[in-house]
Order: structure tokens, then sequence, then C-alpha cells
């Protein structure tokens, strides 16, 4: 996450904006980074509208390939990892205030994951969303009911399964992106002005109604947590994640180039 979320007045709005990025500036998800969007988000009461940023190139990558690969199991450390990101998504789905995701580059993995929970996705022309889990022996169990939601089953089950990667208008046409917009901060500034018209307390109610009645499925993220916990500490997925790391193809075997 960004190393600062800062408020910022749009038209009279107060916007909390969080960027993503670790330490380092890259668009990535570790312990840092998540542990930074909890507190931006501890100040959301001071704002009426979220806003959810990349860093320059890309708006986020995911989970930290990197730091997962040099557990040699399923230790406290990675879970924790874990189960952080899926608090953030929760906590970001239970926000009263509208929250909007600036999509740029890159939403790969947990990174599509975080903005498909928000209530309106904004992409630039070059926004790429996938979910390429299944390459490294992984499954993108935790983010699959957010992205369902908004694409339905079908097409959630081919990002899933790693078939196909979405640009912005593909994203778009399934629902995953609800504009495309070449110049995003000019539009980023219409929809605060827009969405600022809305009675706040109006749009708590709808957004709290939604929330009760079409819930995650019972116990779904407990058996996701636990499909991704038994597939990290397989072989199969063990050997995947290293090649990756050190650059190769993931899917490669002996002698394959």
């Amino acid at each position: 996450m960004g190393k600062a979320s800062l408020l910022s007045d749009i038209h009279g709005n107060c916007c909390l904006n969080v960027n993503f990025s670790n330490v380092n500036g890259e668009a990535t998800l570790d312990e840092y980074s998540l542990n930074q969007a909890f507190k931006a988000l501890e100040r959301s009461d001071e704002a009426n509208i979220i806003i959810l940023h990349g860093n320059d190139k890309d708006f986020c990558n995911g989970l930290d390939i990197n730091f997962l690969v040099k557990q040699e199991k399923w230790p406290t450390s990675a879970n924790s990892l874990l189960n952080n990101f899926s608090d953030l998504l929760i906590t970001i789905d239970k926000k009263p205030q509208l929250v909007i995701a600036m999509v740029k580059g890159a939403a790969m993995g947990g990174g599509l994951g975080i903005a498909a929970v928000a209530d309106f996705v904004l992409a630039s022309p070059s926004a790429v969303f996938a979910l390429p889990e299944t390459m490294v022996g992984l499954i993108p169990a935790v983010v699959f009911p957010y992205v369902m939601r908004r694409t339905g089953l079908m097409k959630a089950k081919l990002l899933a399964l790693g078939i196909q990667i979405f640009d912005a208008q593909r994203a778009y046409d399934c629902g995953l992106a609800d504009e495309v917009a070449e110049d995003e901060q000019a539009r980023l500034r219409y929809l605060v002005k827009r969405f600022g018209r809305m009675d706040s307390e109006a749009t708590k109610s709808m957004k709290r109604l939604i929330r009760r009645h079409f819930p995650l499925p019972e116990n779904y993220l407990d058996y996701a947590k636990d499909a991704f916990q038994a597939l990290y500490n397989s072989e199969s997925t063990r050997k995947r994640l290293s090649l990756f790391c050190q650059g190769y193809s993931p899917w490669m075997n002996d002698g394959d180039e």
C-alpha cells in the first residue's frame, strides 16, 4: 500500500486516497503494504468518498510471490498475510462510503480482487485484468466471490482458471470495469462531484441492505483459505513458485527451454 494516504478535497468532497505500493514503491501486497492500508482506512470516517490508487505504473499485482516462495511450508507469517488480505477485502466491502478504484496498468490476482470489491471501477485504456494464480499452482480463492459478483459465474471462472486476460475494453464489457477513460483524473473529478450529491445516509443504507441480503456464501472464506494452503504446500506448486521467482516459465519441465 501507499507510503501515504492523504485526505483531499474534490469539489467540496473529502476524499481518502489509498495508494497501493510496498516500501520499495512496487505495486505488491505484503505485510507492510497491508498494514498501511488498514491504517489509512482507519481515517475513513473523515471522508465521504474513498479512492483506491496504484503506483505510477500499475494498480496492484497481488500478493508478494517472492515472500511466499521463501517459506518452506505454510508458516504463521504466510497465514497472517493471507488472513490480512482477506480482512482487507471485507473491510473495504463494509465501508459505508462510496469506494472508487482507479485502475491503471495491471490489476492482477489480489489486485483484481481489490478493484472488484470497489463500488465503481474507473479504468484507464492501459488497464489489464487477470487472475494468473493457477500458472504458479495456486488459486484465486479469496477474491473469486468478489469477481463473480461483478462478472457472473462463467466469466469469473474463465479468469480464475487463468484462461483469459482482459484488457480495459473487455473488462468494461463484462462488468469488471464500470468506465474506461482516457483522462481518468478529469473523469474522477466528475464522478466525485456527482457522487457527492448523493445523500450519504441513503448511500449507507443501500450498501448495508446489499451486504445483508447478498452476503458471501457461509464459511466460504474458510474453505478458500484451506484450499490455498493445501496447494501452497504441494510439491508441484513449490516447484512452480520457485521457477517463477527465478525468472523461468513456471510450467517448464526439465529440458524445456
